[in-house]
C-alpha cells in the first residue's frame, strides 16, 4: 500500500491489518478504491482469485 493511503488510514485510526480487516469493505471502497476493498475482503477470508478461465487475446 502506498504512503498516501497509509496516511489516510492512519488519520482514520486504522493502523494495523486487524483494524483494516474489521472495517466495512463498502466504506473502504467509497473512501479509497476497489483494490483496498479486495484486500479487506481477503483479510476476512474471502477468496477473490479467479480460476478456470483464460484471458481473451
Amino acid at each position: 500500500m502506498g504512503n498516501r493511503i497509509a496516511k489516510k488510514l492512519h488519520v482514520m485510526g486504522i493502523t494495523t491489518a486487524l483494524q483494516l480487516s474489521l472495517t466495512n469493505p463498502t466504506f473502504i471502497r467509497k473512501n479509497f478504491n476497489v483494490v483496498l476493498e479486495r484486500t479487506v475482503r481477503e483479510l476476512n477470508g474471502e477468496s477473490l482469485h479467479f480460476t478456470g478461465g483464460s484471458a481473451a487475446a
